[in-house]
This record gives structure tokens, C-alpha cells and sequence, in this order.
């Protein structure tokens, strides 16, 4: 084993550190899939627990879609078909980047569809008669406690670093301001598109300013990781 050991580390040592990048994304992408994978468990683990005292209508509505959430749905069967090889963190970065910096009027479709969609699901409320409940209506304390645990997982606080960016994304940030600036009539597809095959004909040595600039914005995220762990750390 020591022997494998030192003939990886001697590869490794070898590798560019373009070469290495496409580890360290695949790395972050494991990371987010875990990530969410845990989420999702905690999830059920709680569902389960609250479905053995309570059963759940089937029939009930369906609780209403917001305008952001039209947009994410869309945008991100487009990315999935034009940008196949944007990994899910970047997508979603890209979708929320999209959607703070879209217009006004750009943003009435998607508000229409969730007014109509609230519409619908208050019209369904009206109509809607909710079963009696089984063996009682309240979870027990630790399904509350698992529901809370979750909660206070996702909510970030104001002041923790912000999550370091990719190369891709440097990429895109610059790309998306350079032609939104010579072609302002493209949509969003359409840009996704020109960037995805942009940077899919960079060179290694034409990533590589991206790639350094990832790096850097990693080493960012950790230290002020470091600092923020340091002033939120209970006193004992």
C-alpha cells in the first residue's frame, strides 16, 4: 500500500495545475451530491417518523410555485441541454446570478404563472376537505427536532463567507458582461449557449487565468471560513 501510495503522489506531483482543476471540480461536485444526499435523508428520516402518526392526503393541493422557482424550472432544463458539462453548484450559481440581475419586465412572466399558480391553490383550498387525522396529530419532539436541525442547517448567516467560485463561472461572469454588452438582444438560452461553447474551445493555457483565479477565490473562502468559525465559536 505505501508503495501505491508514494506512485500516486509522484503522479500527482506531475500533474499541470490545469490538469488538477478537473479533480478539484469533480471533487466539489462529489462534495454538493453528498451534501444534498445527507439533506435528503434527514428529510426522510424525519417523513418517515411522521407518517407513522399521521397519515397524509394524497388529494390535498399542491402548494403554490414563485416566480423564481418558474424561472430555476426552466432555465435549468435549458442549461441541461445546452451546457451539459456545467455541474449542478455552478448551474444553480449561474441561475440565481440570471434571475438577481434580471430586469423588471423580464421577471413579469414567471410572476404571472406564480399569481396563477397561488390562484389555483386557493381555489383548490376552498374546495378541499381535509381527512380527519389517525393516531394523533402531532409529531413527536425529535421529528420537531430534525425538522429545526434542517432548517437552521440551510439558513446562512449574513456575514459567513461566500462560497468560492469555479473557473467556469469566473468564465461565465465575464463572458455574460462582455455580450450582454455587443449583442443585447440575445436571451438567456442563447448567451448560455455562446458561453458553454466559448469554453469548451479555451485551451489549457487560455483557462489557465481562470483556473488561478478559482484557486485564489478557494483560498479566500477557507481563510475567512477560518475567521468566521473563530468569532461564531461558543465561549466556554
Amino acid at each position: 500500500f505505501a508503495d501505491v501510495a508514494r506512485l500516486i503522489g509522484s503522479d500527482w506531483a506531475k500533474i499541470s495545475p490545469s490538469d488538477r482543476q478537473k479533480y478539484h471540480d469533480m471533487a466539489q461536485e462529489d462534495k454538493l451530491r453528498h451534501q444534498r444526499e445527507m439533506d435528503a435523508q434527514m428529510v426522510d428520516d424525519a417523513s418517515q417518523q411522521a407518517i407513522k402518526r399521521r397519515k397524509r392526503d394524497p388529494k390535498a393541493p399542491k402548494h403554490p410555485i414563485s416566480a423564481y422557482l418558474f424561472f430555476v424550472a426552466e432555465s435549468r432544463a435549458r442549461l441541461c441541454k445546452d451546457c451539459p458539462e456545467m455541474g449542478f453548484g455552478d448551474m444553480a450559481k449561474y441561475i440565481g446570478i440570471q434571475w438577481k440581475d434580471m430586469s423588471s419586465a423580464d421577471r413579469t412572466r414567471y410572476e404571472i404563472m406564480a399569481d396563477r399558480d397561488k390562484t389555483r391553490y386557493e381555489k383548490d383550498l376552498q374546495t378541499y376537505s381535509k381527512p380527519e387525522e389517525i393516531e394523533g396529530a402531532v409529531p413527536d419532539a425529535s421529528v420537531k427536532v430534525q425538522a429545526e436541525t434542517l432548517k437552521s442547517r440551510r439558513k446562512r448567516a449574513p456575514n459567513a463567507p461566500k462560497h468560492p467560485i469555479s473557473a467556469y463561472l469566473f468564465f461565465v461572469a465575464e463572458q455574460r458582461r462582455a455580450l450582454s454588452a455587443t449583442c443585447p438582444g440575445k436571451t438567456f438560452k442563447e448567451l448560455a449557449t455562446d458561453i458553454g461553447f466559448r469554453w469548451k474551445g479555451l485551451s489549457d493555457a487560455e483557462r489557465e487565468p481562470y483556473i488561478l483565479s478559482a484557486s485564489a477565490d478557494k483560498e479566500r473562502y477557507e481563510r475567512e471560513k477560518e475567521e468566521f468559525a473563530g468569532h461564531t465559536a461558543p465561549s466556554l
